[in-house]
């Protein structure tokens, strides 16, 4: 799972655990291939999940 969440970060989305431990999956919305495909690999391992749509995210590094 750690693989799948990673692709999902390095295109630009996010993901979180909520308390009940449902992961939640941001992908950026030019990703549709990819949200369906993050769905895909997600009910293979039988996690519960949502998956949404979102503005792509860019993370700024200052040193």
């Amino acid at each position: 799972m750690e693989d799948v969440l990673k692709l999902v970060v390095d295109a630009g989305g996010y993901w979180y655990r909520q308390q009940d431990g449902t992961i939640v999956v941001g992908v950026p919305k030019d990703r549709p291939d990819l949200a369906e495909w993050v769905h895909n690999q997600l009910v293979a391992l039988g996690v519960r999940h949502k998956v949404q749509l979102i503005e792509r995210i860019s993370f700024l590094t200052s040193f």
